[in-house]
């Protein structure tokens, strides 16, 4: 799927404004899109999809069949739940967007 956003974005020059998950625009798919695009350029590119096949592959050994796949759902969609929880009212899909920081943000 993240190599699937890359595609995406390489072929479709709006798929940025259409899927990623900016707070000032609406949509529920926003949510779980945003975490396959990427604003990191080149080398961010390739970091993020190495650094994720390394994480993903041991844990798709180790907890085989669905699990794998619903911790990583879990990863996506929670986030938005535990802000809620704390009191965080800003929609944002910072913390667990996919995309290397953009110039100019915190790392």
């Amino acid at each position: 799927m993240a190599v699937g956003g890359v595609v995406l974005q390489q072929t479709w020059s709006g798929a940025r404004a259409a899927l990623d998950g900016d707070p000032r625009k609406t949509g529920w798919w926003r949510v779980v899109t945003s975490v396959f695009l990427q604003n990191g350029g080149l080398f961010g590119t390739a970091r993020n999809i190495v650094t994720l096949a390394a994480v993903a592959a041991p844990a798709q050994w180790f907890w085989r069949g669905p699990t794998m796949p619903a911790l990583f759902a879990a990863g996506i969609l929670l986030p938005q739940h535990i802000d809620v929880l704390f009191g965080e009212t800003a929609r944002s899909t910072g913390p667990r967007n996919f995309a290397a920081p953009a110039q100019g943000q915190g790392g």
